[in-house]
Formats: C-alpha cells, structure tokens, sequence
C-alpha cells in the first residue's frame, strides 16, 4: 500500500510542477506541459498495470484544455489512496474518482451509523437469536404493529390502475383520510388534502424541504440534544450548517427566546444566516412535550424574523400516553395566534412511529407555502411512495373507529413498557431523564 501510495503521488507532484507553465484557456499547450501530461498518463498506466485490473483508463487529449485532464488525473489518482470511502477496499475500486459532495455523503456523520448496517444484522429475537443486539440507537415501535398489520392485511384488492402512475404527491382520497382523521382528530386543525404531500418517509421530505427553503452555506437553528439522523437529513445534500442552540436540564430543556436570540446572533456573526428553526415535539429524544406557552414565545420570536422558516418534526404526535400533558402541535398554535406565519409553517408526520410501520416508508408533509408545492409537485417523482402502500394505509386511515382504539392501544402498550423500563433502570440505579 505505501508503494502504491507514492506511486499516486507522483502524478500530483508533477502537476504542482506543470501549473506554472499551464497556458491559460484556449490558449495554445506548451511543448513542457504536453510532455508533462503524457508522461502522467504514462506514470497512471503503471499503477493500473501494477494493480492487476482492468479499471477505466482516463482519456487524454493533450492539445485540448490539458489543464482540466491534468486535474482530473490527479484527482483520480491522489484520491484513491486517502479517499475514507475506500481505505483498505479493492483498489480497482478506488481508481473510479467519485464528486466531493458523494465523498461528504459517504461519511457517517452519527457515530452509531458506522456500525449499525452489521447490528441490524444481528437483532435480537427472543427465539431465533436470543444472543443478538438490542439498538438502543433504532427508534422502531413494535408494541402494537400485529394490529395494525392486521388490517393492512386486510385491505381491499388492488386494481389495475394501481399498477400505473398516479399523483406523485400522493392518491387524493389517501391524503383526505390523512387530512381528516390524522390532522383534524389529533392535531386538532382543519387541513386540506391539498396541503399534504407524501414521500418516502419523514427524512427524505425534511431533506427536501430544507433543500427548497435554504441556500447553500445558511444556517438550520436546531435545540439540543437532537435526533441524530437531522445531521443526515438537513446538511449531507443541502450544505448547510447546524446552528446547535443549547438547552438546559436545569430548565427542563425548555427552549427560550433567549437561547434563540443568541444562537441567531453568533451565527450572524460567523457569516452564517439562519434559514430554518428545526423543532421536534413530542421531542426527540428527550420525549418532553412543548407547552402552548412555551410555542407561542417561539413563534412570538420567529415572527419579528420575516425570512425564517419553522419545520416542526412531529412524528410522535399521536403516540404521547403520559397523563401530565397533551400533545400541542406548532400548525395548532400558527392557526390561532400567528395566521400570518402560515407560509413559513411546516409541519413533518409518517406512520413510522405512530402506526408502526418505519419500513412502509410513508412520511407526509404539511405546508401552505405555494412555492414550496410547486417545487414538491415538480421533484415529486424523486420521493414518491407507492400506489400499494398507500393504498393499504388509505384503508386504515379511512376507518375512524380502528384510527382512534389503535391510538389508545398503542399508548397503553407504550405506558406500560415504559413502566417496565423505568423500573428496571431504577433498580439498577442507572439516571435518566424524566419529563416533567
């Protein structure tokens, strides 16, 4: 590895060597830096030939902007041996270069996701692998998911025009059994079927909204601790910065106008605009609940900053079964006290955690903002879920007396495997935060 290593390096230090005499654009090649160029594609043959496989050779044209294949070359080549993607990997692969951006996506940007693809392999099941891990990480809901799928089961058959394309933002009656019976029993607002649009799952909608709301370079306002995958789903794509504003356990970790006041100065000052305040309530992973008071000091805040959007993650709406508080949802309080925020109001839900069914892929967006729709109808095709999914879940969905006793079975099973929980860690004497 370390012969190869200076091998790739060659190329690079030649190129160091040729810029100086590079001519500018469209201007003629010098004879120094064609032979400096064919005599790189000379040094790449080597290493391919060492390498023993038959990767794409990169072509040269010397007398045509040599500039351009003397980078493209060095970076081919320099990349293959320091790339994180490919370290210790077949080398072959590594001679493939892939863009900069591909190569920040491909870091893990939570720790835990480094180990979790070979962890999945090897869950835990109480008979088939009584030895296997338990991911504290993975925030699935089993408890009442032989319920739901049930009657998912037990849906009508699907038709022939399930099998063709449909609305890439989602089946029309789908998204009025959402809007009915999802965000007007338990967000307690009246919604239009055409306000809501479907993806494939609430992460891909959150990267995509953030996509259309931000430039690249501006600034996401998030409270922490946070839901790690927002590291994935707000920056990897979308080049922007997490804003991390600090709350105290002292506090409950509450969040206050303060907070939000300084965290939106400091990255003013570093050169950073603040585009989007990212919330999540039912909070994760906290699982505290956000008071209307405390909301209403939010949104008194964010509505003296006319060019902020708010995205409130709110996946666990439904699934709160402690009896100290109710659910309050950010579209809730926008439609009483701040009308005017409307368009800069977006609301996140799926059935991943609710219903659980984190593997059926079906996130749902709930904005106002004309524009945002229009980039969501247009880029729909990209995050579209499919007509048997939605088809399955329209019919429970539709169906107001399963919707409301899964709800409730769903919160006592939580309550009391929250219960057992507790207790264990309390017998073992292990701290951990409690709500108020």
């Amino acid at each position: 590895m370390s012969a190869l290593k200076s091998r790739s390096t060659r190329p690079l230090m030649m190129m160091m060597m040729t810029t100086k005499r590079l001519s500018p654009r469209g201007a003629t090649p010098t004879t120094t830096t064609t032979r400096s160029l064919m005599k790189m594609r000379r040094e790449a043959r080597k290493i391919r030939r060492n390498r023993g496989h038959h990767t794409r050779m990169i072509s040269f044209r010397p007398l045509a902007r040599p500039w351009l294949a003397a980078v493209y070359c060095c970076a081919s080549l320099s990349t293959s041996s320091s790339s994180p993607i490919n370290s210790g990997k077949d080398p072959a692969v590594a001679m493939a270069a892939i863009s900069e951006r591909a190569v920040e996506a491909a870091k893990p940007k939570a720790f835990y996701r480094q180990f979790e693809g070979e962890l999945l392999k090897n869950k835990y099941d109480k008979d088939s692998n009584p030895d296997g891990c338990v991911m504290l990480s993975l925030a699935e809901n089993t408890l009442a998911a032989d319920i739901m799928l049930e009657k998912y089961q037990k849906a009508p058959s699907l038709d022939l025009s399930d099998s063709m394309y449909s609305n890439y933002q989602g089946i029309l009656a789908f998204r009025e059994a959402i809007a009915s019976n999802i965000f007007a029993k338990h967000f307690k607002v009246q919604a239009d079927a055409d306000d809501i649009f479907l993806g494939v799952g609430a992460s891909v909608l959150a990267n995509q909204l953030c996509w259309s709301i931000a430039n690249p370079g501006d600034g996401v306002l998030i409270p922490t601790p946070f839901y790690g995958a927002f590291s994935y789903d707000i920056t990897v794509r979308n080049d922007l910065h997490l804003v991390r504003i600090q709350r105290e356990a002292a506090n409950d970790y509450a969040l206050t106008t303060n907070m939000l006041e300084s965290a939106y100065d400091d990255a003013m000052e570093k050169g950073v605009k603040p585009k989007i305040l990212m919330l999540c309530s039912p909070d994760n992973p906290l699982g505290r609940l956000q008071t209307e008071s405390e909301l209403i000091n939010i949104l008194s805040w964010c509505a003296e900053k006319p060019d902020i959007h708010i995205v409130s993650d709110e996946l666990y709406a439904l699934s709160v079964h402690s009896k100290k508080g109710n659910f309050v949802s950010v579209l809730e309080i926008v439609s009483k006290f701040f009308p005017q925020m409307s368009a800069r109001t977006h609301i996140l839900w799926a059935a991943s955690k609710d219903f659980g069914a984190s593997g059926f892929r079906m996130g749902v967006l709930h904005t106002k903002n004309e524009d945002i729709k229009a980039v969501f109808r247009n880029l729909g095709v990209y995050v579209a879920v499919s007509n048997p999914i939605q088809r399955g879940l329209q019919h429970i969905f539709e169906d107001q007396e399963f919707v409301k006793y899964f709800v409730k079975e769903n919160k006592d099973r939580l309550s009391q495997r929250h219960q057992l929980v507790a207790t264990a860690l309390e017998k073992e004497k292990i701290p951990f935060y409690k709500p108020s």
